[in-house]
């Protein structure tokens, strides 16, 4: 049995430093891996086309609650996701980009991607705890680092709808495309 699940990126550049940050903060080395493109986006806003991706996920994560009783899911995003730039892009009607998004933007996108995936998944696994994570490459001391920082942490609440009152769910921002 794990206790923990992530889903994250595709990307290489964060699967060791992702793997290492997640077995610290979990006292564990062992968890299920889910990688999946742009990690939240293949849930919340699928790339045109890519909308399967979102059973994907839903499928896998309800084997690894199934299958090793999981309770956890940490879902880890990042910054300059080649994925965001795919979705979130503007483009001409040949496929040419014709303006990227900025990184305030993409940021925007990620809180609002997470957001979302954590309150349909509250809904579809009650059991589960959905933990949400931004990772950033920064360069620290001529070094580049890779920083994880939680997005959002709430309370866990217990099921009382004068509790649920007090501490809503932050609603998901729009995306504006």
């Amino acid at each position: 049995e794990f206790e923990d699940a992530v889903l994250e990126c595709i990307d290489p550049r964060f699967h060791q430093h992702t793997s290492e940050a997640v077995a610290s903060g979990a006292n564990t080395t062992s968890f299920d891996l889910l990688s999946c493109a742009g990690g939240s986006l293949g849930y919340s806003d699928p790339i045109k086309g890519k909308e399967y991706w979102r059973d994907w996920i839903l499928d896998h994560v309800e084997a690894t609650i199934q299958l090793h009783h999981v309770k956890r899911l940490k879902v880890v995003d990042h910054m300059q996701c080649g994925a965001y730039g795919l979705r979130y892009d503007t483009r001409d009607r040949k496929g040419k980009v014709i303006r990227k998004i900025t990184r305030e933007e993409e940021e925007g996108f990620h809180f609002a991607n997470l957001r979302k995936l954590r309150v349909e998944f509250r809904k579809r696994f009650p059991g589960l705890e959905v933990r949400l994570f931004l990772a950033k490459i920064v360069k620290r001391d001529k070094k580049l680092i890779h920083e994880y920082h939680e997005v959002d942490p709430l309370p866990k609440l217990p099921a009382t709808p004068e509790l649920h009152a007090q501490h809503p769910e932050p609603p998901p921002q729009q995306n504006v495309h």
